[in-house]
């Protein structure tokens, strides 16, 4: 996940930070950007507005000794070495970038938990995202933690530790006794962990500023110990904080930092990214900052970026297919307000001409939107005309991307709506996206994906190709015809993306990520597609039936 908190100045208004949040989960957790293509996105958020960049390593980081296991030394492949953790560091610095590392300590431990020699701290032992916090062992296991990410940092002046989203705690025998014992009951739980973690580490580091997510500290207070995240992601229309919280902090917390995203916040399994849906939330946290509830003073806001929902969920909307959100909802922070547009979301669709058009531009290396000045009487087209004219543009497109013009149309009309203003972007020049070709297969996959999905769940095959007639072998062979002709086609094209799929993503991430998203993606759509070929291209060449089978067995030969 992308994500940071940025240490750079903008208006006093809004907040003083705004951070990148990068989430590196390998294999089970989330996909990663490999050490070069993260180098190369840094200096790309730093001229986008990011004044830092929060790194949650999980299982990516170089743990050693006790810990080898849990961490990249025990993966090898597609993750960091130290000296890799320490050129990322170096680069963020000559940016102008702070680094502030992430380790979770109570929930989403599941990278820690899920291995055999650290399933007996679970709270659970179905659930492996919630260290018990009784256990000896778990406080000694999170500080030697904390220790090793504090090592390869020793000028830090922030950490985060996390802690969100403990779904469960209070539960275990031990846990549940103590509960019952304590005049606060489960809440002693929580804000014990904590408190002896954020003890420990302003022993080892008596300046280190830390961080944690809010949501369990919207019913607990650790005063001053902690600088509380409040997070939300939602966008404009659905976006609430109840004022009775910000009421609540302004008392308890005199350092309040916000979590907005850029992506990985609209579903579980959605590929592509819609940057208007983000900056949308970016819009809401800003007229929050703008109001300045209770005089609350914010210290900065992080963009979070998430390509799993937990260790154990399939991967989501993935890092370079969003950096054109990214930038746009950067860049909607460092603009400042009385230069937006103040009607923020036109709700008028760009027509499908113009998005020809534009799409045609972007493929040539134009990334200039704006409409060109033009002389002379406008032509007025005629119905027939602008069909043939955009069938043309259509077929234009087709052999520049060297697919077929019904993948081109369906994609074009599925395009997220082009907004009129500059700071919310789609597509970036190819020369500011790091990982552009990953972005442009994906996007060449979600066409063809789509064309798939038409096939497989389309009229034709429902009513000519569908399980019971195959089952009972009656279908009409030349209305199959059609059928087998777009689905040989459609297989053709699944091998040729396949192997684009596989030389974009070797660049950018590991081989079991790589291997994880087409499995998960693309193979299944070859079988079906195959299928439907194999059935088709049989009954398309087999003979009449008079009856179903399931009626008469013998049929053909009546």
């Amino acid at each position: 996940m992308l994500g940071s908190r940025n240490k750079l100045r903008f208006a006093l208004s809004r907040t003083n930070s705004r951070v990148l949040t990068k989430k590196l989960k390998y294999g089970n957790p989330v996909v990663h950007m490999n050490g070069g293509q993260i180098i190369l996105v840094l200096p790309c958020i730093k001229s986008w507005g990011a004044t830092g960049i929060l790194l949650e390593w999980e299982d990516t980081f170089p743990y050693s000794g006790e810990l080898a296991n849990i961490g990249s030394i025990y993966i090898k492949e597609g993750v960091y070495t130290m000296d890799e953790v320490n050129r990322i560091m170096q680069i963020a610095e000559e940016n102008g970038l702070l680094v502030i590392q992430l380790v979770q300590t109570f929930g989403h431990m599941e990278f820690v938990l899920k291995h055999n020699e650290f399933s007996t701290l679970r709270e659970i032992q179905q659930a492996p995202n919630v260290i018990c916090p009784l256990k000896p062992e778990s406080q000694l296991l999170i500080k030697a933690m904390l220790e090793q990410v504090l090592d390869a940092q020793p000028n830090a002046t922030h950490l985060h530790i996390g802690a969100d989203e403990v779904w469960h705690y209070g539960v275990c025998e031990d846990c549940s006794v103590h509960a019952t014992g304590n005049k606060h009951g489960v809440v002693s739980l929580y804000l014990q962990h904590i408190r002896d973690l954020v003890l420990f580490i302003h022993d080892k580091r008596p300046n280190i500023r830390i961080l944690m997510w809010d949501d369990m500290l919207r019913e607990y207070n650790l005063g001053e110990l902690v600088e509380p995240v409040v997070w939300n992601y939602s966008p404009v229309d659905c976006f609430h904080i109840p004022p009775a919280m910000w009421s609540s902090y302004q008392k308890v917390f005199s350092h309040i930092w916000v979590g907005s995203a850029f992506k990985g916040a609209n579903g579980c399994a959605q590929i592509l990214v819609s940057s208007s849906r983000y900056v949308s939330n970016q819009d809401a946290w800003i007229s929050v900052a703008d109001e300045k509830p209770f005089d609350i003073t914010f210290e900065g806001v992080i963009l979070t970026g998430w390509s799993r929902y937990d260790h154990y969920a399939t991967l989501c909307e993935l890092l370079p297919v969003a950096m054109p959100s990214l930038a746009s909802c950067l860049r909607r922070w460092v603009k400042p307000k009385q230069e937006q547009v103040s009607e923020a979301y036109n709700e008028a669709v760009l027509s499908e001409r113009t998005c020809y058009e534009r799409f045609q531009k972007f493929i040539k290396g134009d990334f200039d939107i704006e409409d060109k000045d033009c002389s002379g009487r406008p032509k007025i087209y005629e119905d027939a005309e602008l069909e043939e004219d955009s069938s043309q543009t259509q077929k234009e497109l087709a052999l520049t991307l060297e697919v077929t013009q019904q993948a081109v149309s369906h994609h074009l009309k599925s395009l997220v709506m082009i907004h009129k203003q500059a700071d919310i972007m789609e597509v970036l020049p190819q020369q500011d996206w790091p990982g552009y070709d990953m972005a442009c297969a994906v996007h060449a996959f979600v066409l063809l994906r789509n064309r798939c999905i038409a096939l497989i769940h389309g009229d034709e095959v429902a009513a000519w190709l569908n399980p019971w007639q195959v089952e009972n072998k009656y279908v009409n062979p030349i209305q199959v015809q059609g059928i087998a002709v777009a689905a040989e086609r459609l297989l053709k094209e699944l091998v040729a993306t396949e192997e684009n799929l596989q030389s974009s993503f070797q660049c950018v991430i590991g081989d079991r990520s790589k291997n994880e998203w087409i499995a998960t993606l693309h193979s299944p759509l070859v079988k079906q597609v195959r299928r439907i070929y194999e059935n088709a291209y049989h009954y398309a060449n087999s003979a009449v039936r008079a009856l179903p089978e399931c009626i008469c067995p013998n049929a053909n030969e009546l």
